[in-house]
């Protein structure tokens, strides 16, 4: 809409200048009628044109495998269950340091032990369907987390003793026994009760209905689906205006039709990282995954059991090299299990053998 703004501004200017030499030039009514329509013939032309670029701009084509289920806590693909955010709004958010932030849940209290959590949600959330968003749907999303047995969000209840509804927003889960990593177990897709509640094998033909920023409208059997931004999304309606998700059968092919510019993004890995830095036509952008490898020794044989041995091989081991040529310097070297980018990094902490 701004380039259209601009466009239309620009052509009022034009007009104005055009009526200053008109009243210099004399010139008849219908000499100056005529200019005014051709005026307003190019700047409609000027419209339907942005129109159109608009339209074209407007829609995000991506690829998912092709999945036995839309429903987020059944799925146990790594792509699909990216593709279904889009739909279902997760209770909070992790970052990429591993701290949680706000979303669906407002606010939240942990009790000093650790062993219970008041979560408070925002006001006025809907469903899709415009029915309202409260603590009995994501009391009754942990309760299908529960039963489910490969549920991928299943940390959420593995430690959780019971769960009690306070109000309409407000809800609490109380724990075995306390943990420190009470609040990431916190990641998981809300499911709308008045929907879902019927039995499991029915549950996964159900046509999706989230509160996220898309819409689910319709599929192509064997192509794709296809999605609509959300007026209504608590964040504000998003600037895409649809999505298509076309199905893919690995990930293979997803790179391939990226290739072909029959989609628009994809996920790859490092070693794929070259094909794609020097191209005109594709942006890479990099993230550090919570990918960690790690050589160890055995503590049971008495040579290791020596810091200066352990300190020697720390010294003759070539990690930047191996980054090098291993992950085509696309890693970053720790001395700890804990990501360099967490909010658990201790910069300051000394390596000892």
């Amino acid at each position: 809409m701004k380039r259209l703004k601009k466009l239309m501004l620009l052509g009022l200017l034009l007009l104005g200048v055009t009526g200053c030499g008109l009243r210099e030039q004399q010139q008849t009514p219908e000499e100056t009628i005529d200019i005014v329509e051709n005026q307003e013939q190019q700047e409609e032309s000027i419209i339907q044109e942005d129109q159109v670029l608009s339209n074209q701009s407007s829609q995000l084509v991506i690829a998912m495998n092709t999945t036995k289920t839309l429903n987020p806590l059944y799925n146990t693909q790594a792509n699909v269950q990216q593709a279904l955010y889009l739909i279902f709004s997760p209770l909070i958010n992790i970052e990429q340091d591993g701290t949680i932030s706000e979303n669906l849940a407002q606010s939240w209290v942990v009790s000093p032990q650790q062993t219970a959590v008041t979560i408070t949600l925002k006001q006025g959330l809907t469903w899709h369907d415009g029915q309202p968003l409260t603590s009995d749907d994501v009391i009754f999303t942990l309760e299908q987390i529960a039963t489910i047995p490969d549920c991928p969000y299943k940390q959420a209840t593995d430690n959780m003793q019971t769960v009690e509804k306070i109000d309409s927003t407000t809800f609490k889960i109380i724990y075995k026994q306390g943990f420190s990593g009470v609040l990431q177990t916190l990641f998981f897709p809300v499911i709308p009760k008045h929907i879902y509640n019927t039995e499991h094998s029915d549950s996964m033909n159900i046509t999706p209905i989230g509160s996220g920023p898309y819409i689910y409208e319709s599929t192509t059997p064997l192509e794709a689906i296809h999605l609509k931004a959300n007026p209504n999304y608590f964040k504000g309606k998003p600037n895409i205006e649809k999505i298509q998700i076309n199905f893919i059968p690995d990930e293979v092919s997803g790179l391939y039709s990226f290739k072909q510019g029959l989609i628009d993004m994809v996920y790859t890995t490092e070693t794929e990282w070259g094909k794609y830095t020097n191209s005109e036509s594709s942006q890479p952008y990099e993230m550090v995954a919570p990918i960690y490898e790690f050589m160890g020794v055995n503590f049971n044989k008495p040579l290791f059991q020596s810091a200066e041995v352990r300190n020697a091989l720390i010294y003759a081991l070539n990690r930047e090299e191996i980054v090098r040529l291993y992950y085509l310097e696309h890693a970053i070297i720790t001395d700890t299990p804990i990501s360099p980018v967490s909010y658990l990094y201790n910069k300051n902490l000394e390596i000892k053998g």
